[in-house]
């Protein structure tokens, strides 16, 4: 019996710490809407004076993201600062610039296996995407989906999707997704 307690801890600690997480991403969602840039320390982007930010991640990778489902993890391009705003998503290398604007967003795709997101945009033929680090990786997902959300109208979504999941994990209920949304 005692053994079966000790099994069970490490699963309970797992499920209360994905409650708390999608209580913060529920709470965010209902009234985070970024800071200025003067807010964000250290950060090298430029962003225009009608632009909030949502995040600034240093240590990013610009990548590629691979053509076939059998590849392994893509291959950074460059590494520097990704930062999320209410207009598009921004990569600062030493070597690159990329910048996503939200306007003319057709996916993102957050990858099943590996801290990385894809994003496509109609303005660029190619898809590339930003390759972050694995513990932060429900933050920055979070953080960019909730930028898209506020930024096409779909914030309501989103928090009801947050508070279905927070329902979900609260009750217990196995659930077949991670800690990241899509809107």
């Amino acid at each position: 019996m005692f053994n079966r307690r000790n099994e069970r801890k490490p699963a309970a600690r797992a499920a209360g710490a994905r409650y708390e997480r999608l209580h913060r991403f529920l709470q965010d969602a209902q009234t985070f809407d970024g800071v200025d840039a003067a807010d964000v320390p250290g950060m090298h982007s430029r962003i225009r004076a009608d632009e909030r930010v949502f995040l600034c991640v240093q240590g990013a990778s610009l990548i590629a993201p691979p053509t076939n489902a059998d590849a392994q993890a893509p291959q950074p391009i460059d590494q520097g600062e990704l930062v999320v705003t209410t207009a598009r998503a921004v990569f600062t290398g030493s070597k690159q610039i990329r910048q996503w604007s939200w306007s003319q967003l057709v996916d993102i795709e957050h990858a099943d296996r590996g801290p990385w997101t894809s994003i496509r945009v109609s303005d660029r033929p190619r898809t590339f995407g930003v390759l972050y680090d694995k513990d932060h990786q429900d933050e920055i997902r979070f953080n960019i989906e909730l930028a898209v959300a506020i930024v096409q109208g779909k914030r309501n979504a989103l928090i009801h999707l947050l508070s279905d999941e927070l329902r979900a994990t609260q009750a217990g209920k196995p659930e077949g997704r991670d800690a990241s949304v899509t809107v």
